[in-house]
């Protein structure tokens, strides 16, 4: 490689790389100040103290769970505090317990970042990107506003991008028993691991399910014996309330279908949650069928997620914009087939200008200035659903899926 070639693919790339990295930190050290009262870090390490000294079964009771949290962040006092959490991924939060209160905020922001970062590096290994892609991936990456939210606000969404990637690496190994137990992880929330797991059984790839169980087998029963029956009908009664009604988790927020449904009719929630319902089972098994069909194409992996996952999104019952981190695996199979080639020019010129309000400083804007002031039109949605659209139309052109309908 010459070295002006060199300067162009791999010299800029990995400057504008360092240069993201700088500005994420950055902005993570300057709401340092204020981060305690906007993380849910709290919540997690609430959880672990109450499993940590025998109280698990009331974590999911008020005032309970709160006035533990208080204790151990006292700026929080007065503040109700809940978890929606699944009694059955409860465990994996316990170890946070041993990281004392007063560092834990900066000790798991800075775990998080870390998170992000070594999933980068191992989807860029899975998929066999460049230098510069990967340093250029990773620039994107840290100037997202789904980065930049899951860090501000502590949200598991690196942690599970980190299992995901992990269990990518492992299927393209065909080590299925560490795809299993890294997909454990995304226990933590189940809407998002369902739509996966549903495609790597529907493809043939089932090899993972062993232990996948296991693990699952051992979560619940630890779960078990740290919250008991009190816990788990603590945690009914929760979700009873959330379907009911649309005050606790802001999915109004989701770009997704029922989000924006939400956003224009807020006071029709079950109506809404029923047909979204059927259109999340209906898009489920569309990626059963997707699955299904390229189960025999040796790029069964790439031509599948790169579909399945944005599409998982947009009909998802709860999938916040922090959780589009989910999608980096899609960025990373774009970029390994240079997949950008297949969308016409015109169509780059819609596309453009709607990938610009996933990026700082415009996410800000249209998250904290346009939505969170009362806006009705998601325009995260809006962008989700064409990217959606298109991301199933390139897809749908490539030699693989054309021999598997012949």
């Amino acid at each position: 490689m010459s070295p002006s070639l060199f300067i162009v693919r791999v010299f800029f790339p990995c400057l504008f790389a360092l240069t993201s990295v700088g500005i994420m930190s950055f902005l993570m050290v300057a709401s340092a100040p204020t981060a305690l009262k906007v993380s849910d870090g709290p919540q997690y390490y609430g959880i672990s103290k109450m499993l940590g000294d025998g109280k698990g079964a009331r974590v999911y009771a008020q005032p309970d769970y709160s006035d533990v949290t208080a204790d151990c962040f006292p700026e929080l006092k007065g503040r109700k505090r809940e978890t929606f959490l699944a009694p059955f991924s409860l465990p994996w939060l316990y170890p946070l317990h041993l990281v004392p209160a007063n560092i834990f905020i900066s000790v798991w922001t800075v775990f998080l970042g870390a998170s992000l970062l070594v999933s980068l590096l191992i989807l860029a290994r899975t998929f066999t990107l460049q230098t510069g892609q990967t340093a250029w991936f990773c620039a994107f990456l840290f100037l997202s506003g789904s980065a930049y939210e899951s860090l501000r606000i502590g949200q598991l969404a690196p942690l599970l991008i980190l299992a995901f990637s992990a269990a990518l690496y492992f299927a393209k190994k065909e080590k299925w028993w560490l795809v299993g137990i890294a997909l454990s992880f995304l226990i933590l929330k189940p809407q998002e691991l369902l739509p996966i797991a549903l495609a790597l059984v529907a493809g043939g790839r089932w090899k993972w399910i062993p232990s996948f169980a296991a693990c699952g087998l051992a979560l619940l029963g630890a779960s078990y014996l740290m919250i008991g029956s009190e816990g788990y009908a603590g945690y009914s009664e929760i979700m009873r309330d959330i379907y009911n009604n649309n005050n606790s988790l802001h999915t109004e927020l989701a770009p997704t279908i029922r989000g924006q449904l939400l956003l224009l009719f807020p006071n029709m929630v079950q109506p809404i949650t029923t047909v979204t319902t059927a259109l999340n089972l209906a898009g489920l098994a569309l990626i059963v069928f997707w699955s299904r069909r390229l189960k025999d194409s040796a790029k069964w992996l790439e031509l599948t997620f790169f579909a399945a996952l944005p599409f998982a999104c947009v009909t998802a019952l709860y999938w916040h914009s922090y959780d589009l981190l989910l999608l980096m695996p899609v960025i990373a199979i774009a970029m390994k087939d240079n997949l950008s080639k297949e969308i016409p020019i015109w169509l780059k010129l819609i596309l453009a200008p709607l990938a610009v309000i996933f990026f700082l400083p415009a996410y800000i804007f249209v998250h904290y200035n346009y939505l969170l002031q009362g806006g009705k039109i998601n325009l995260f949605f809006i962008a989700m659903l064409i990217f959606t659209a298109v991301s199933i139309y390139i897809s749908a052109k490539q030699k693989e899926v054309d021999i598997i309908k012949s």
